[in-house]
């Protein structure tokens, strides 16, 4: 269930970025329940897909950005006959400065929301910069 192939993806920075693409399927699509240790960002393209953190469903349709804390149990669900995209960040903790902040994250001490809906200010920008980069 843990799962470290994140690091298979990382270059000279632990800092991974990928576009998750899922064509229409007659049974739908799953990704099994997993953890890591990274922090994951989320921003749905096209399409909508569900997201379940610790048992918790999130349902996200484009725009959505979604946060997943590091070791929390978390697995997608496409739905049958949906085109969906979605961009995917994750990075080690260790990127960040703020010790206290990192600790917190990494123990749970401190938690994000996880959905955010149609922000501009999280899932515009977040799109931009991905697909500039």
């Amino acid at each position: 269930m843990f799962d470290d192939h994140f690091k298979k993806r990382f270059g000279k920075i632990p800092f991974a970025i990928y576009m998750a693409d899922y064509n229409p399927l007659p049974n739908g699509s799953e990704v099994l329940l997993h953890q890591h240790k990274e922090m994951e960002l989320i921003t749905v393209t096209e399409g909508f897909v569900s997201f379940f953190i610790h048992g918790e469903a999130f349902l996200l349709q484009k725009g959505d950005s979604l946060f997943i804390p590091p070791y929390a149990l978390h697995r997608v669900s496409v739905p049958v006959n949906t085109k969906v995209r979605y961009l995917c960040i994750c990075f080690d903790l260790n990127l960040l400065y703020d010790k206290e902040l990192r600790e917190g994250l990494e123990n749970g001490s401190l938690t994000i929301f996880p959905l955010s809906s149609n922000q501009p200010s999280i899932s515009t920008t977040f799109a931009q910069y991905i697909s500039a980069a």
